[in-house]
Order: C-alpha cells, then structure tokens, then sequence
C-alpha cells in the first residue's frame, strides 16, 4: 500500500502538527509505505520522522494553491513520472492507493469557528485525514550522532555542564510576539542567575539586541539536536514550540490570539501563559486566531496582540524554574554516574590483617 501526504506549503509548527497523521496510517498498515510531499525547507523534519518512508521536494514556484484539487496534469509535481528515481522505484508500478491532502484544513477550521476553535491543528489534521493516532504528540527522532554533535557544539561556546535556556524571540509575525524588551530584561535575568542563553531565528539582524549566544542560520537538524540540550525553551506560538516538543525538550509558550489550551493540549513536558481574560483596552475575544472578522484590528497587527503585552518577565521565570530545576537534577545524577568510582586507600594495618 503506497500513501502520498500533500503539504506543499505553511510554517514549519504546521508540518510538525502533521506528523501524527503518518504515525496513524502506520498503526492502521503497517505494510504502508508513505510518501511526503513538502518544500525543502522542511526535508530535515520529514526525514526524521519515523513514520515516514519518503520524502518527496516541492518547488515554492508551482506549488498547487490552497484548496485546490490534487490534479498532475495541472502541477507536474504529482504526477508519478516525475518523481525522483529512488521515488519510482519504491513506489513500483502500482502507483499510489491513497492521497491525504492536509493543504490546509486546520486553517479551514479555525476560520469557520473563530472563537469558537475545539480541536488543535494536530486534531484538524487527523480528522481531515480520517485517522486516529495511539497518541497525538508529533516525533522528530534526534540521532545519537546529532546529539552528540550538539554537545560539542554547546561545549565549545563555554556552556559545559551549565543551564541551557533556549529562546526563540519572534515568530513569522508580530501578533504572536512578546514586546521585544521582554526578551531583553528575561535574557539578561537568565544570564545572572548563571544560565547559558541560546537566541533562535533565522536572521542575526532580528536578534542581535537579545543578551545570549545567537543561533541563527543553522539547518533545522542542528536546531532540533541543540534543543534536546536545553533545559527548557521559552517561545511564542510558532514553529519551535511545537519542534521542542517534537524532540522531547520542555518549553513555556507565550500566548495571545491563539489558543494555548489546544495549541498545547498535547504536549505533556510543556506549559502556557495566556492572559486572555486579562483587563486591556482592546475587547476582543481571544482566542481570534489573527482574523479581522473575529475583531483582530489593524493596530495589533501593527503593535502586536495586547493579550502578549500582558505577560510579565517574572511570570515566565516563575514558570520555567521548575524546568531548570529538574534538568539540573537530571544533569547531576548523568554525571555522578560517569565519574569513575575512586578507588578505596589501603592502610598497613589492613595488609596486615588480610595476611
């Protein structure tokens, strides 16, 4: 049984929350074998999923639209003569039994029941796919070779036997984003209290401001195997809340226009902050997941959402030190048990006596 998975497009939480459906189609059949279709940029999550026999590039140019019919004819990508070699000679003559299109009903959701949002994305999926998972908690399985390398890595910017504090300052737009002070007075608090503090994202230029050691530019299986060397990471809601979770690394995630209670639902070594309730001058109803129509304005899409504003750095401290106290933990019983046990000094006395 040959399945094709289509997600030509989205960010990169949105591939992760995808990653059950594959799992699903494995416990149904385990004699499937699934091909994913994706863009490059996401090739190392594909491939590190174990459910997932295939991964299949799609080009950003020429890329089917949202919503529109898988058609080969239409876009070469899917058509079976245009897979790679490795692809057709897997795939044999038969061609695919089925196709699980998840471009993109979560969106399809979320936009049809505006506040009234029930289920998370990794649900959406599932149910669109029409499949139900032992479990709904995404796996990206970091190799002990990249672990490994992720020690070094970490080691060699002096953070050996340290706390390790991941935090990934900006999502892919401001709604969903702390005030960047925040970031500043929480990392430069982290610092003193003797943390190692890891900055994430793409581009230097967004986080050159943030006390901490920048990690930016770095291929996604590097990112996956250092964040698994975190104590914990600190987030908005986007791609690295749900790629920590995906490799086991606990994190607090900052909450405003999305849903934290379903966002996180299924993430167990993870906890939110979402001060819906709290008094603002904007009276919207949060969740509004960014729609204009469920009362999101111009202005927090200018400023950013005033629900995130609400969150204080002591909140966030408060609620990652029971992370950083485990993992210390954690780390101390590791080492204690790689220390060579000494060996016990023999007195003359005691010679004599064994005599």
């Amino acid at each position: 049984m040959n399945v094709r998975i289509l997600r030509e497009a989205g960010g990169l939480g949105d591939v992760i929350c995808t990653l059950p459906v594959a799992r699903a189609v494995k416990e149904k059949s385990p004699e499937a074998k699934v091909y994913y279709f994706c863009l490059e940029d996401y090739r190392d999550v594909i491939e590190h999923c174990p459910d997932v026999d295939l991964f299949v590039p799609v080009d950003m140019e020429g890329r089917r639209p949202r919503d529109q019919e898988p058609d080969a004819k239409a876009h070469a990508y899917l058509a079976t003569e245009n897979l790679s070699e490795d692809a057709r000679k897997a795939l044999g003559d038969g061609g695919f039994d089925q196709t699980i299109d998840l471009w993109c009903p979560a969106f399809r959701y979320e936009k049809e029941q505006g506040h009234n949002v029930a289920r998370s994305r990794i649900e959406s999926f599932c149910e669109s796919a029409g499949v139900t998972p032992s479990d709904y908690l995404p796996r990206y399985v970091v190799t002990e070779k990249e672990r490994a390398w992720a020690r070094g890595w970490i080691e060699a910017q002096g953070f050996e036997r340290r706390s390790v504090v991941g935090l990934q300052p900006f999502s892919l737009n401001n709604r969903r984003d702390w005030p960047v002070q925040n970031w500043i007075d929480l990392a430069d608090i982290l610092q003193k209290q003797g943390a190692a503090v890891l900055v994430f994202h793409s581009f230097f230029s967004k986080v050159k401001d943030i006390p901490g050691r920048r990690v930016t530019s770095l291929p996604l299986a590097q990112v996956a195997a250092i964040l698994t060397e975190c104590d914990c990471v600190v987030t908005p809601d986007s791609g690295l809340f749900h790629l920590s979770a995906a490799v086991g690394a606990p994190a607090v995630g900052l909450f405003g226009s999305t849903s934290a209670v379903q966002t996180a639902k299924h993430y167990p070594l993870h906890k939110v902050i979402w001060p819906k309730d709290a008094p603002r001058e904007h009276k919207c109803n949060a969740p509004c997941m960014s729609f204009q129509w469920c009362g999101c304005e111009q202005k927090c899409h200018e400023n950013g959402c005033e629900i995130l504003a609400k969150i204080k750095v002591q909140e966030v401290l408060d609620m990652i030190a029971p992370m950083r106290q485990k993992a210390g933990v954690e780390r101390e019983q590791k080492l204690q048990r790689t220390r060579k046990p000494r060996r016990k000094l023999v007195t003359a006395a005691e010679k004599v006596e064994v005599k």
